[in-house]
């Protein structure tokens, strides 16, 4: 199976460099641009058999589902494709960041102020911010609930060649790669990416930007090991093929004026209507 792990596209809150977790930010005109990017890109077969895409999972966040359905919209344009549809799940939302939501990002800042601290800083200034551990749990729900399936550990029915794509955001996203590699045995995950040695498997720590995406290729190693019951895919492996992708970006320019980071008008082209 072929896993592509999106981040959304910008946003207007990315524009602003605010902090939006649960706030429910629209995209900018620059952001529609990178999803009609990004769903060319991906219905093209550049990275993936678009024919394969069986699922296309997201946060129910507007900036995680329009970027969702503009790749679907893409793969529903191309002759004898079915038409897919996301599954919204509320479990892909970003961090609650709390009484920190709207507030200026701290780059812009002078970080020793504790009301500027990030809801990851150990003195956990903020207890209104969600929790890492709320995050992991709300990534196991996902998992036990869609991906169990798919990956064939409820049955036998697992198809080698599927691609399924889950769109949400930057800190989720690196809670479920953490989440996903810890289902594997270490000596079962490879990189095969160009910037390789400078991320030992242990400290691999992805980033990612607006509509970057992770490619993971998961697949059974063909021997079943005794033991280690925690490892729930200790028979399987997985192979980091591209982080933070963004060729599709290529050569995409802001618009100036104000235009590319002003919001993006609704009573405009629908998403669908990009890929007519």
């Amino acid at each position: 199976m072929q896993l592509l792990l999106v981040r959304h596209a910008e946003s207007v809150d990315n524009a602003k460099k605010l902090w939006a977790g649960v706030t429910d930010s629209g995209l900018t005109n620059h952001g529609m641009a990178q999803v009609q990017r990004l769903a060319e890109h991906i219905a093209s077969d550049e990275v993936c058999k678009a024919s394969k895409i069986t699922h296309v999972f997201s946060s129910d966040l507007q900036r995680a589902r329009i970027t969702a359905e503009g790749i679907c919209a893409a793969l529903s344009s191309n002759v004898g494709e079915k038409v897919l549809k996301p599954t919204l799940a509320a479990n892909l939302r970003e961090r609650d960041f709390g009484s920190l939501e709207g507030v200026r990002s701290m780059k812009d800042h002078d970080l020793t102020q504790p009301e500027l601290r990030t809801c990851e800083d150990p003195s956990r200034t903020w207890k209104d911010c969600e929790s890492d551990t709320s995050m992991r749990a709300r990534v196991e729900d996902f998992f036990n609930e869609h991906l169990r399936t798919i990956l064939g550990l409820e049955s036998d029915d697992y198809d080698d060649d599927q691609v399924v794509i889950i769109v949400a955001h930057g800190l989720i996203l690196r809670v479920l790669w953490y989440y996903l590699f810890g289902l594997f045995l270490p000596e079962n995950v490879a990189f095969d990416i160009h910037d390789y040695t400078a991320w030992p498997e242990d400290t691999f720590r992805p980033s990612w930007s607006n509509t970057g995406f992770l490619n993971l290729r998961i697949v059974p190693s063909g021997s079943e090991l005794e033991g280690l019951p925690q490892i729930v895919l200790r028979d399987w492996r997985m192979k980091v093929q591209a982080s933070n992708y963004t060729d599709h970006l290529n050569g995409l320019r802001r618009t100036r004026g104000g235009i590319g980071s002003a919001a993006h008008d609704k009573k405009q082209k629908h998403i669908k209507d990009f890929f007519r």
